[in-house]
């Protein structure tokens, strides 16, 4: 089965600072999750480091691959060259960046590493939370996808294991 085109549109900024959109490329991979090849084509168009923030949009496409996948892009500095910089609509930038209240319950692995035997929200989670000591039992979590979006898209799978 052929994989869906994944074509790349990137909003990039610097400090702080938006610069703009670049025009949409395609690139290889159908997979939203793989950058490398959207980082490197960015870095011979800006011939500056670009770094990807995070995945903002998708039109188009069937998760986890293909269609119009629009990337936050952070570089170091302005890049010395104009790859023809396009307008962005100060709402979209706005949306960008802050991203909805519960961007975080619906992408859980966004808040950091998942929390040892626990569900909810990050905010209120230690770092002794997450890592348990030496010698602690550990129960690992693993987040899959779940149809059921009451519990937030994601199922919870769980071994106990013991820690050294």
């Amino acid at each position: 089965m052929a994989h869906p085109v994944r074509v790349v549109r990137a909003v990039v900024s610097t400090g702080g600072t938006w610069l703009g959109a670049l025009a949409p490329f395609p690139v290889d991979s159908p997979w939203w999750a793989d950058v490398e090849l959207v980082t490197g084509r960015l870095d011979e168009l800006l011939g500056v480091p670009a770094t990807v923030l995070r995945l903002v949009d998708v039109v188009g496409g069937v998760a986890p691959a293909g269609g119009l996948v629009t990337y936050h892009v952070e570089v170091p500095a302005r890049p010395a060259v104009d790859p023809g910089w396009q307008y962005v609509d100060p709402d979209e930038l706005a949306a960008i960046a802050s991203p909805k209240p519960d961007a975080a319950r619906q992408a859980g692995w966004t808040g950091g590493p998942p929390a040892v035997g626990r569900r909810g929200a990050r905010e209120d989670r230690s770092p002794s939370d997450r890592f348990p000591g030496p010698g602690e039992d550990l129960e690992p979590l693993l987040r899959v996808p779940d149809p059921d979006v009451s519990r937030g898209g994601m199922a919870e799978v769980r071994q106990p294991v013991a820690v050294a």
